[in-house]
């Protein structure tokens, strides 16, 4: 019964949630119930030694202790703290002044001087409240002699007082260091559960995304697949969690290589599960419905996707924006020859060589047309084909997607990507790399065989995000025919 009680007591105007107050507010709910009880037990000493005539000031003395739970009550915790600190240091001020200097009664300010450091941790507050208590020990230690007592107190009634506040004042002194320690130490060991539970949990949570990376990781084209259809290539897949929302895809359909650089919505877990549906749709449309041109495959994949996502109750806006090709084999040289491209935001860079020599002037006129987004160097020139402005999902206007034909010359480079490389932060300005910078990089190292190109790449992505944290996956696909 009494353990509830000073439970109760102590816990007034706790909040569990409050985790940088509550051991603050329990502390002082303890010291005033405390100062209450050695108040009530002094009074019967204080009438026995002395009568009532000082019965009052220790009765204003509870009261203002009792204050201070009344205001923590209410949840005033840093105004209850103040007032702690302020009216314990003035009411032995003013006890001082009824009873007169000669009682050593300055000594009693020590448990108030370490209220400061108990309660708060900015250092402008400690240095004021103490600086307060300490003006008022150095006043009653050297001026409060002068004063006139308003309460005559004979010398060997002083003499027996004495001992029991020197008790009250180390009592006082034990139980503020003492509860403070064990609040401490309980805080300490509830500290140290909540974050072995958090090792745990964070254990077990990183266990599941380490085995759906193994999950993600089977729906990616192996290596070798990669190398027999596309020997001279690079792949750089950088996620930015353990998984991603980016992924690269590879298909051999009636003699063509699809192959794609996808970048389905968000990344880690909600990207990973993103990108399972949308793979599954653009295996589906070449494997299920039989299609190779891409903008055919981009449009099923759309459908398919948004088919998906509305069988869940709640309205799923989530999709991908995508690069997808399409190489042809010519039936005279074996070569790659004929590239079709679609796009759903992503789009297709190609690097020629000025010497290159196309076989025609139709095809010079053709090309011409198709690809009149260039930039160059000495050597080289990029071919930028846009994409068209949709997602693969729910967009405003659904519209089809555009195939993009193109005759390629020997040399030429094909490279497709998704957005993570040119956002990424850093540099000296911490700004975005950007795609100028993307295009300058790759017409810089044309000269590099392709898997060089991929550690150039990489490295410069390193440079360039210094210590900054990664904003987004990564995946670029460079083929060289």
């Amino acid at each position: 019964m009494v353990n509830r009680l000073w439970q109760k007591l102590s816990h007034l105007g706790v909040l569990e949630n409050e985790h940088e107050q509550k051991r603050e507010v329990i502390l002082l709910n303890k010291i005033g119930v405390f100062a209450i009880l050695l108040i009530l037990c002094f009074i019967p000493i204080e009438i026995i030694l002395n009568g009532f005539e000082l019965v009052p000031v220790e009765l204003i003395s509870a009261v203002i202790f009792s204050s201070i739970l009344l205001l923590n009550s209410f949840r005033f915790h840093t105004a209850a703290k103040y007032f702690s600190i302020i009216s314990g240091a003035l009411l032995i001020l003013i006890s001082s002044f009824v009873v007169g200097g000669e009682s050593d009664s300055e000594y009693n300010l020590l448990p108030v001087f370490l209220l400061p450091l108990l309660f708060f941790r900015n250092f402008i507050h400690i240095t004021l409240l103490s600086l307060f208590v300490a003006a008022c020990f150095f006043y009653l230690k050297f001026s409060i002699s002068e004063t006139t007592p308003l309460v005559e107190i004979p010398i060997e009634v002083r003499k027996k007082v004495q001992p029991f506040m020197n008790l009250m004042t180390m009592m006082f002194l034990f139980f503020e260091l003492y509860y403070f320690k064990k609040l401490n130490l309980s805080f300490e060991k509830n500290l140290s559960r909540q974050k072995l539970l958090v090792e745990q949990k964070n254990h077990e949570i990183t266990s599941s995304i380490k085995y759906a990376k193994r999950i993600q990781s089977a729906i990616l084209p192996p290596n070798k697949l990669v190398k027999e259809f596309l020997s001279n290539s690079f792949i750089l897949y950088k996620p930015k969690d353990i998984v991603a929302g980016d992924f690269y895809w590879l298909e051999h359909k009636e003699g063509k290589v699809l192959f794609a650089a996808a970048d389905c919505t968000g990344h880690g877990v909600p990207g990973a599960m993103v990108s399972v549906v949308c793979n599954n749709g653009l295996n589906r449309s070449v494997r299920e419905y039989g299609l190779t041109e891409p903008g055919k495959i981009l449009n099923k994949t759309r459908e398919i996707v948004i088919a998906e996502f509305e069988k869940s109750e709640e309205e799923v806006k989530d999709g991908m924006d995508i690069a997808l090709c399409s190489l042809s084999v010519s039936s005279s040289s074996g070569a790659y020859r004929e590239l079709q491209y679609a796009g759903a935001n992503n789009p297709l860079w190609i690097i020629r060589s000025h010497h290159a020599e196309l076989d025609s002037a139709s095809e010079k006129e053709n090309n011409k047309e198709q690809i009149p987004n260039q930039v160059r160097n000495d050597e080289y020139e990029l071919i930028e084909i846009k994409a068209d402005k949709q997602p693969i999902g729910k967009y405003a206007e659904n519209k089809p997607y555009t195939t993009h034909k193109i005759e390629l010359q020997k040399g030429d480079s094909i490279y497709i990507f998704t957005d993570g490389y040119a956002d990424q932060f850093g540099g000296e300005k911490s700004k975005k790399f950007k795609a100028a910078n993307f295009k300058k990089l790759l017409l810089s190292i044309q000269e590099k065989p392709m898997e060089e190109q991929k550690i150039i790449i990489d490295q410069t992505f390193k440079d360039w995000k210094g210590n900054l944290e990664q904003i987004d996956d990564v995946c670029i696909i460079g083929v060289r025919i």
